[in-house]
């Protein structure tokens, strides 16, 4: 084995053990934490969609925009909810604005 094949092979194993260190260090503590997390996203997720909705009714993002605007900021803000849970998520608080404007 060459110095570089072993410089490689010890960068990959550091590489996983950071990886992993880092997900042990913020893993949920308990399922109370994890439950909250996920109401956190879903009012978090109605008041940005509701946001995107209006700055899309006031010109300053395109339609096709609202989507991404609200999916790129719950990301940034909820990194450990995978983002198809996220993207459901969504869907549910567009559902749910939609239902309440129909109710007006």
């Amino acid at each position: 084995m060459s110095e570089f094949d072993i410089l490689a092979v010890v960068t990959g194993f550091l590489t996983i053990a950071l990886v992993l260190w880092f997900g042990w260090q913020n893993r949920p503590g308990s399922a109370a934490e994890v439950s909250r997390t996920i109401v956190d996203a879903a009012e978090t997720a109605e008041v940005l969609v509701s946001a995107a909705e209006q700055l899309w009714l006031s010109g300053k993002l395109p339609k096709e925009g609202r989507f991404p605007y609200v999916l790129n900021r719950l990301v940034a803000e909820f990194p450990a909810i995978n983002q198809q849970q996220l993207e459901a998520t969504i869907e549910a608080a567009v559902y749910w604005l939609k239902l309440s404007s129909e109710n007006r």
